[in-house]
């Protein structure tokens, strides 16, 4: 099973729970809620860092006729209230450092205990780092 399978089947199981998915990019996380977005009689909603990056997938699930919705900083914080109620949560983004995984969590107001952690690892070949000792300012290379 994917890791996308995974995360489908933990958002529509009979024990349905909150979800965050890291995920490179274009790997697929697109689906780990569209899939359930289609299922859900709810509907979906997007939460991105990204402000044109949430209306554009709210806008292409609307086109589809998935009835969406996208929170961010421009939304008032009684207004998602009211407009979320108590929602399933699955958020995902790409690279982040252990904590921010639990700064998200905490973000969310969900407990850790209550939010499975779906971690694909990224390998990409292209990236290469390299550490340099430098004993004075003239081995700085700038």
């Amino acid at each position: 099973m994917g890791l996308q399978e995974e995360v489908i089947y933990r958002l529509l199981g009979s024990t349905a729970g909150h979800s965050l998915v890291l995920m490179p990019t274009d790997a697929g996380k697109l689906l780990c809620y569209q899939i359930p977005g289609l299922l859900f009689d709810g509907g979906t909603i997007v939460v991105s860092p990204l402000i044109s990056l949430m209306k554009d997938q709210v806008d292409a699930l609307e086109k589809r006729g998935i009835k969406a919705e996208f929170i961010n900083s421009t939304v008032p914080t009684e207004e998602r209230k009211n407009e979320l109620g108590n929602p399933l949560i699955v958020a995902l983004t790409a690279t982040v450092t252990p904590h921010v995984q639990q700064d998200i969590v905490s973000s969310l107001g969900v407990s850790g205990s209550a939010m499975m952690i779906f971690h694909q690892q990224i390998e990409r070949a292209n990236l290469r780092l390299k550490a340099d000792e430098c004993f004075s300012d003239g081995d700085k290379i700038e």
